[in-house]
């Protein structure tokens, strides 16, 4: 009885080695890459992520769409609440399809969330909610500066 005791801890303990080794070897390639990740599934070995790239290829792409809704909805007349609604919902499908890192989750979410609001404000004809998005809106441009 004892012996099977001992040889299960023995088993658990070589097995969170294990575990604590693989992701002392993950770190240590990921700081030899110089902060690159390199993506396991991937059909090629030599595949890497630069996850600054990333962050400044959102960061452009979320700004030209932002700058494209906010033209485009000065353009179009305040009575026509359908092109403003296709408008918001246009820069919503836009912001969806970009690649973003871990640190723009926040203002991504805020970006959808006002612009969804604007469009259901314009769907419903409800100029209040329109404010208020486009408030909304206008705190998150202040509040990143590469959005300006």
């Amino acid at each position: 009885m004892k012996t099977s005791i001992f040889k299960k801890v023995i088993l658990v303990i070589g097995i969170l080695a294990a575990v604590f080794a693989a992701a002392g070897i993950i770190s240590a390639v990921i700081l030899k890459n110089g902060g690159k990740v390199i993506l396991p599934w991937s059909s090629e070995s030599d595949k890497k992520v630069d996850l600054v790239q990333v962050q400044n290829d959102y960061r452009v792409s979320a700004k030209e769409i932002i700058q494209n809704y906010l033209t485009k909805d000065m353009k179009i007349e305040v009575a026509d609440f359908g092109a403003k609604a296709n408008n918001a919902e246009k820069a919503v499908e836009e912001l969806l399809k970009l690649t973003l890192t871990k640190e723009e989750k926040a203002v991504q979410l805020d970006l959808v969330l006002a612009l969804s609001d604007a469009q259901r404000g314009w769907q419903l004809k409800e100029q209040s909610l329109v404010d208020k998005a486009n408030k909304k809106l206008e705190e998150i441009i202040k509040e990143n500066d590469w959005l300006k």
